[in-house]
């Protein structure tokens, strides 16, 4: 059996810049790994005589649905594998909650299937499962763009934050659609603002030191673009945001399609005491993490 940690992230900047021919919208993120990981194990066992059906592949320990059992079927697939896979999960990401543990999962699941039968995933494969596949089985600061399949890696600092989750959960396509429906009207009954903001000109200027300060002004000029319809489909999210306010957050955003938001601090012990703090006002999920290549 081989282990892996599959750690969550955290979108510091997103712009969704537009919607592609083939349906998928294109952003501009900057992201980062954090220090929360759920951790993962594949066995294969190769099938004897005795099975009637010896020549075909099994996935066993998580719903077929789930995507790092569809990573384990495509996979072996794709190379012809044969015999039982068990996959084993212990999970510590909140599910639905915009930190990519799903997609986290299944990267681990396709570099351990990869070590044990010395074969890379084929081209296209990881982005084909989901748009944060890439950048998960890159597990390095990076700037993401295209639909999500372009990882370019990015030099950060260890950041300390503190990842905070609503009880609700959001659905990455419902809070698209709503982008999606805000963007018709432009800002008008929606109220939603859509004054266009150059992200890489707010990266490049941080770009000079890469201290604390640059990575909290990124997160304050740029922010996250589907912010504002995620919190109108979960308004827990706006109470949160407060409250990391209150607790003397540098600066507070949502990470990726929400619910999760989270902010910045200057001292992982401070972040540390910030989130016993949400847990005690009732937050079902707060973490104190550290950003960093895992």
């Amino acid at each position: 059996m081989a282990t892996r940690k599959a750690h969550a992230k955290v979108n510091l900047s997103l712009r969704v810049v537009g919607r592609r021919a083939d349906g998928l919208h294109a952003i501009e993120s900057l992201v980062a790994p954090i220090s929360l990981a759920d951790e993962v194990s594949v066995t294969h066992e190769p099938r004897d005589e005795s099975y009637a059906e010896r020549n075909v592949l099994a996935v066993y320990g998580l719903p077929a649905s789930d995507l790092a059992a569809r990573a384990a079927w495509e996979y072996g697939r794709a190379h012809g594998i044969v015999g039982n896979i068990l996959i084993g999960l212990k999970k510590r990401i909140p599910t639905a909650a915009g930190l990519g543990g799903g997609s986290s999962d299944a990267a681990a699941v396709l570099t351990l299937l990869e070590a044990r039968f010395g074969r890379p995933a084929p081209d296209g494969l990881p982005f084909s499962l989901g748009c944060d596949l890439p950048i998960c089985r890159a597990a390095t600061p990076a700037w993401v763009t295209g639909a999500g399949e372009t990882v370019t890696p990015a030099e950060l600092p260890e950041i300390a934050l503190v990842v905070a989750t609503p009880s609700a959960f959001l659905l990455t396509r419902d809070v698209f659609a709503a982008w999606d429906e805000a963007q018709l009207t432009h800002g008008g009954a929606s109220g939603i603002n859509f004054a266009p903001c150059d992200s890489r000109d707010a990266l490049q200027e941080g770009q000079r030191f890469w201290g604390l300060t640059d990575v909290t002004e990124l997160v304050l000029r740029v922010g996250n673009d589907l912010r504002e319809v995620a919190g109108r489909l979960c308004p827990e999210i706006g109470h949160w945001e407060s409250v990391l306010k209150e607790e003397g957050a540098l600066a507070v955003s949502m990470s990726g399609s929400g619910p999760t938001v989270f902010g910045v601090f200057a001292e992982f012990d401070r972040a540390r005491e910030v989130a016993l703090s949400l847990r005690a006002r009732g937050c079902p999920f707060a973490e104190a993490v550290t950003s960093g290549s895992f």
